[in-house]
């Protein structure tokens, strides 16, 4: 009896580690190489130049199995473009500052050990916005919420770091209007980023 309940308990122990281990959560910190796609403002070409921030948050992960995963995170991220406003005189400088609040929502597969392809939805709400042409601040009128489409690929080390590399392309535009104009105007974001797993 003695022998039959040690053997359930190992079996029970065995059974627990092995659900635990399915499991795996941690910070993450990233990278970003921003850019908005601009329309045309009032039929002037505005060149669009990436912007550098970075972005910080944590993750979740479950193993589905050998091949699968899913994976959410919620991270702060630095976003928007540096501008460029031609004038008869030359160009003016300015920028747009869209920092968000990421929340993708990853299924990963796994062609090798340790190597994922990651591909989701990611929904993003907007904390801190801003237009900026030549130093003044412009009438822009942006949408609070940005649906994006995240692709990338990453790599789980045994010993718990995890990298990837993403891009995330904007589905909606970012801002309703400017100075009283419609425009098209969705992101596009370069995202290398390094986390430890637990």
């Amino acid at each position: 009896m003695k022998r039959l309940i040690f053997i359930m308990l190992c079996v029970a122990i065995g059974t627990s580690a092995s659900a635990q281990s399915k499991f795996g959560y941690g910070p993450k910190i990233a990278l970003n190489l921003s850019s908005v796609n601009l329309d045309d403002i009032k039929a002037v070409s505005v060149d669009n130049k990436m912007r550098v921030g970075m972005a910080f948050g944590g993750f979740a992960s479950f193993q589905v199995n050998h091949w699968l995963g899913l994976q959410a995170e919620v991270m702060y991220s630095i976003q928007g473009a540096k501008l460029k406003f031609p004038t008869e005189n030359g160009k003016l400088n300015g920028k747009l500052v869209a920092n968000y609040i990421n929340v993708p929502i990853l299924a990963k597969f796994y062609p090798i050990d340790g190597m994922h392809i990651h591909l989701g939805p990611e929904v993003n709400f907007l904390v801190k916005k801003k237009l900026v042409r030549d130093g003044t601040k412009m009438d822009a009128d942006f949408h609070k919420v940005d649906f994006c489409i995240a692709l990338g690929v990453g790599y789980e080390f045994d010993f718990g770091m995890t990298i990837d590399l993403r891009y995330n392309i904007g589905m909606v535009d970012i801002l309703k209007k400017v100075d009283g104009d419609k425009i098209r105007s969705k992101n596009g974001i370069i995202q290398l980023g390094v986390g430890w797993k637990f």
